[in-house]
Formats: structure tokens, sequence, C-alpha cells
């Protein structure tokens, strides 16, 4: 499937951001005990806002497109025949893995659609708790360590998909799929 071209600068954007963002969270150091707040806090303050931007036009345009994944394919937890697809992909992807057969897992799957929807959730989910501990750092610290508390578990799952998102790109590239190559052609395929 050839993707539209803006949701290729909206996918490369995006994954710069949750990239950016979860290198810099390794260099931070936040207000403590009358201590300012680093150069690298700041940066990550300001890439989360950017961060969550990004990720709601992600979503926006995940609604409002007419090619690529449909949204329902992002979410397909509420329909009982696309929860099928989605079980019968991952029982078949984890037969063709277990055969080492790369090439027989689809890109474009049930299963690969509703793993991205997955992604963006966790991504939303980080980005919008990391504003509600900004929003609530001066004037509730209880609401604000609630959600400094869920941002950092979120993050985790955010780590978790990008790893995984990033390894099963290069499998399906390597199985002969071209996903790198088309979500991102840069040269002749």
């Amino acid at each position: 499937m050839k993707k539209n071209i803006w949701t290729r600068l909206l996918h490369a954007a995006l994954a710069l951001a949750v990239i950016h963002q979860l290198v810099i969270s390794n260099f931070m150091q936040a207000p403590l005990d009358g201590k300012p707040e680093n150069f690298a806090f700041e940066l990550h303050e300001t890439g989360g806002l950017i961060s969550l931007g990004l990720v709601t036009l992600f979503w926006l345009w995940a609604l409002l497109r007419k090619a690529d994944t449909p949204l329902a394919r992002l979410v397909p937890w509420f329909h009982r025949d696309r929860r099928i697809a989605v079980f019968h992909d991952a029982r078949d992807a984890l037969r063709a893995a277990l055969r080492l057969d790369l090439g027989a897992i689809p890109a474009d799957s049930a299963l690969s659609s509703a793993v991205h929807g997955l992604g963006l959730m966790a991504v939303l989910g980080a980005a919008a708790t990391g504003a509600g501990w900004l929003v609530f750092e001066e004037s509730n610290k209880d609401v604000a360590e609630a959600f400094a508390e869920t941002h950092e578990a979120v993050t985790t799952l955010v780590w978790a998909y990008l790893i995984g998102h990033a390894s099963m790109a290069v499998l399906h590239e390597l199985g002969g799929h071209a996903v790198l190559r088309r979500m991102f052609p840069f040269g002749r395929h």
C-alpha cells in the first residue's frame, strides 16, 4: 500500500519527537529542593508539548484521511470481525515466526494496524500525562504526582513499542516487504 505524503511526514515527525523525548529524558534534572531544572528538562517539557500536538494531529489525520490505514483498523477492539482478524493474524504470525518465515507475515495485516494503534495510544497517553503533570505541578501537587507516576509507567510502554516497532520494520524489510522503502522512499525501489 502506497502511503500518503502527509502520513509519511507525520510518521517521521512523530518518530523523531518520540525518540527525542525518550533519549533526552535520560539527561534531565527535575527541579527539586530549590534546585532549578536543567536544560534537558526544559527541552523535554517543550518536546512533550510538541509531541502531544503531533500525536493529536496523527489521530485527526487517521480519522479524516481517505487513503492509508483507516481508523477502524487502528482501533479494532470494538468490532467483532476486526478483533477476530487481529487474533487470526497473531496466530498466523506466530506460526510463521516459529518457522522463521519472515516473508509470510504481511506488513499491512490487521495485527500490524492494531499494534500501530496501540503505539499511538501509548504515545498519546505519555504526552497527555506529561502535559497534565506540567499543568498541575504548581497548583495541585497530589494531582501532579498522579500524572507523573502514570507518565513514567506509560513511557515504559512507549520504549517497548518503539523497540518492537523498529525491530518489526527491519524484520519485514528483511522478509521482502519493503516497508521502510515504501514509508521513506528516498531512492529507487
